[in-house]
């Protein structure tokens, strides 16, 4: 938006070769009056939204709940093995390795 020196709007016939910086701020714009309430559309736009991410983040959680499950079984699975491993290679010579490693 060009402003001429008087401060109107410029026209293709203002021939001027400067022109004014115009500064909008949020106040300038902001109706003096208070905003009416959300249609009903909106409301329920809100709506599923909200519900489509409560959605998402219970799937999100209950995905991280299995792999964290499914990590600590095969953890247990491992550590079984190597403990059964270790006792059966053990040949008496050598002190035993604890039961942690």
């Amino acid at each position: 938006m060009a402003v001429n020196s008087e401060g109107r709007l410029k026209t293709p016939t203002d021939n001027t070769s400067h022109s004014t910086l115009v500064t909008i701020t949020p106040s300038s714009i902001s109706p003096s009056f208070p905003l009416p309430p959300p249609s009903v559309a909106e409301q329920r736009l809100r709506l599923s939204a909200d519900e489509r991410r409560e959605y998402y983040d219970e799937q999100r959680n209950e995905f991280e709940n299995y792999v964290e499950e499914e990590r600590d079984e095969q953890d247990e699975r491992t550590r079984e093995k190597t403990e059964q491993w270790r006792e059966f290679h053990y040949d008496g010579l050598y002190p035993r390795y604890p039961r942690g490693w």
